[in-house]
């Protein structure tokens, strides 16, 4: 169930959405001195829109085959 949601959200996962996540990562970066927070956010500022997509679908797929290892059907 997971796994379906994070690939509902890779497909669901548009520019708009991206230009979006962009400006509340800049307005984080003002209040937040975390340094895994930092270079995290810095990213997502200079990646474009569909590397987001691609993440998405990627980690669904991962617990998928996680979860098909985990009950032996490959």
């Amino acid at each position: 169930m997971i796994a379906l949601f994070f690939i509902y959200s890779g497909l669901k996962y548009t520019p708009e959405k991206h230009r979006q996540t962009k400006e509340e990562s800049i307005a984080d970066l003002r209040t937040k001195n975390s340094f895994e927070y930092k270079w995290l956010a810095k990213f997502l500022q200079k990646a474009p829109w569909w590397v987001g997509r691609i993440f998405f679908i990627a980690i669904g797929v991962v617990i998928m085959l996680l979860a098909a290892f985990g009950k032996r059907i490959f």
